[in-house]
């Protein structure tokens, strides 16, 4: 909702996000952020009540929305660094589901790694995407300032890297499993 908030503005040049309700102004931004603060309220009350390690985790994924949205920092604005920021709700997601099936036993840093960068290999997917969709690079970066700087090559090439850095830590993730002195 924080983003939907705060990108109504650049949504508008948007040729199927100028639809949306904040966008189109069928919304006021008032109710918007009302919506908002409830949800984000309720769910941080509601991991509370799950526990410590959970609660802590959904605060870092509500303090990365912020990051990754409001100015001044607004991460969203920075090529790749964008990608990266966003991606990170990836495995802060494994992390929630994982702390409420086994909270006793988190998951490795090398299967958080590799989450991360199969979550950034999608977002690089979909910044290829929207950049092709819109086909004029002064709509893209009307629409979102990264895409200043972005161009199917240079997406393209972050993309491999995402996608072999995940492999490597997949590999890395299943050599500890599998050389786990548990097993």
């Amino acid at each position: 909702m924080l983003n939907e908030i705060l990108d109504a503005a650049s949504d508008r040049f948007h040729p199927l996000k100028d639809r949306r309700p904040l966008a189109a102004g069928d919304l006021l931004p008032a109710a918007a952020y009302f919506e908002w603060f409830v949800l984000a309220a309720t769910g941080l009350v509601i991991a509370v009540w799950i526990g410590f390690p959970f609660f802590a985790v959904a605060v870092t994924f509500q303090l990365m929305s912020l990051v990754y949205n409001v100015p001044p920092v607004r991460l969203k604005d920075l090529p790749y660094i964008d990608v990266l920021c966003e991606a990170v709700n990836s495995p802060l997601r494994l992390l929630l589901g994982w702390l409420l099936v086994l909270p006793a036993e988190p998951p490795g840093l090398e299967l958080m790694l590799a989450f991360w960068m199969a979550g950034a290999w999608e977002m690089a997917r979909k910044r290829l995407r929207e950049f092709r969709f819109l086909d004029n690079r002064t709509v893209a970066a009307a629409y979102r300032k990264s895409f200043l700087h972005y161009n199917e090559t240079r997406l393209l090439a972050s993309m491999f890297v995402y996608a072999a850095l995940t492999v490597v830590f997949c590999l890395l993730a299943g050599r500890t499993l599998f050389l786990s002195p548990e097993l």
